[in-house]
């Protein structure tokens, strides 16, 4: 920003010391004689009609600095997508039968009852033991559970 305002300024400048050069060239030029009130006349008014030329030229030289520049389009935010899950290995597919939500409280989440996975699930044996949890129910009290974000982390998921 500022070196364009540094450029308004030299062009003004500029035009004011030519404004000015202008202004006193025929005074420079004209022999000194006694007198002459015409003379002095016709370089006031020589003088006069330079400055307003050079003032014409100086607006029009900001006028055409002070146009803003238009901005490049910015690219439009895209809504996040999701990451796509790999294929769960069948033998990792776990009953939809099974799994639970608690969802209140410390226990919140999704669940897979250990008795449900006994009973439909063959392989239950292999289950990670970590993401066994108690959890408790309102109305059956504590029961034994895998916690569905911990076998999603093993590779289990639902059928």
């Amino acid at each position: 920003m500022e070196r364009k305002t540094t450029r308004a300024i030299g062009r003004q400048g500029l035009a004011t010391a030519l404004a000015t050069a202008l202004a006193f060239s025929p005074v420079a030029a004209t022999p000194a004689r006694a007198g002459g009130d015409e003379a002095v006349a016709v370089i006031a008014f020589g003088t006069l009609l330079t400055m307003f030329t050079a003032g014409l030229i100086a607006s029009n030289v900001q006028d055409r600095d002070h146009h803003p520049r238009p901005l490049p389009p910015r690219p439009q935010p895209q809504p996040p997508r999701p990451k796509p899950q790999p294929p769960v290995a069948p033998s990792k597919q776990l009953p939809m039968q099974c799994k639970f939500r608690v969802p209140y409280g410390v226990d919140r989440g999704g669940y897979f009852r250990s008795s449900c996975l006994v009973r439909n699930y063959t392989r239950w044996s292999s289950l990670p033991r970590v993401c066994e949890e108690s959890v408790r129910l309102p109305r059956e009290g504590y029961v034994r559970a895998y916690r569905a974000r911990c076998l999603a982390g093993y590779g289990y998921g639902t059928r």
